[in-house]
Formats: C-alpha cells, sequence, structure tokens
C-alpha cells in the first residue's frame, strides 16, 4: 500500500496521517487544540482496540507478554494502527 493511500485511510478513520513521532507531533502543532484533543483521542481509541484484540487472541503467557510489552511504547501503538489501517484495503 503506498503512503498515500495509507494517508487516506488514515483521514478517513478520522486519525492523523503520519506514523513516526516527529511526523505527529508537527500535525498536532498545526492543529487547533479542540481539533488535537480528538484526534489524540480517536488515535487512543484505535490502539486500545488493537491492543484488545490481539490479547485476546494470544495463547500463552508470553504471547500476553510480549503483546503488552509492543503496545507499551508509542512506535508500537503506531505501527498497531498502522498495520490496522492497511488491513482495511
Amino acid at each position: 500500500m503506498s503512503n498515500l493511500e495509507l494517508s487516506i485511510k488514515a483521514l478517513q478513520a478520522g486519525i492523523l496521517p503520519a506514523f513516526t513521532g516527529d511526523e505527529v507531533a508537527k500535525l498536532l502543532e498545526s492543529c487547533d487544540p479542540n481539533e488535537a484533543h480528538r484526534l489524540k483521542r480517536k488515535f487512543r481509541k484505535m490502539w486500545r482496540k488493537e491492543m484488545k484484540k490481539s490479547l485476546r487472541t494470544a495463547s500463552t503467557a508470553s504471547e500476553v507478554k510480549r503483546t503488552m510489552a509492543s503496545f507499551s511504547s508509542p512506535s508500537g501503538r503506531r505501527h498497531a494502527v498502522k498495520r490496522k489501517l492497511e488491513e482495511r484495503g
């Protein structure tokens, strides 16, 4: 999937079309504070949903631990949301 397609899907989902920390910070600075708050809430909702889905499918304690570790970092959260957007294809 191209970056343009991914950006369009992110906008349709109601989140920022950025998947690196620098891009996210730059776009949030350019937004209205209320809009930035709404975009952040929508993103958090998406990654929590993905985390819960991953935890439900984990069958062993080590898989649960690995899932929790991947979602504990911001880059892991962004990666999970990016994968979710790519799945929507």
